[in-house]
């Protein structure tokens, strides 16, 4: 990150109603990141349980099917 850049924080749950959401999140991110955002997620199984899966699993969830 530099100076100037915007981050935007998210929690996330795979198991989340809100999940779908994700798709835009990603692309929202490759649009804008070469103007300075950053976007970080962070897991969280605080709510009804929605994120049982481990680190590792979460991981190959969120990874991008492209590039």
């Amino acid at each position: 990150m530099c100076a100037g850049d915007v981050v935007l924080v998210v929690n996330t749950a795979t198991e989340c109603g809100y999940t779908p959401q994700l798709e835009g999140l990603e692309a929202l991110y490759r649009e804008h990141r070469a103007d300075g955002l950053v976007a970080l997620g962070f897991p969280a199984n605080d709510f009804a349980g929605q994120e049982p899966r481990s680190n590792d699993d979460i991981a190959q969830f969120a990874r991008p099917t492209t590039a």
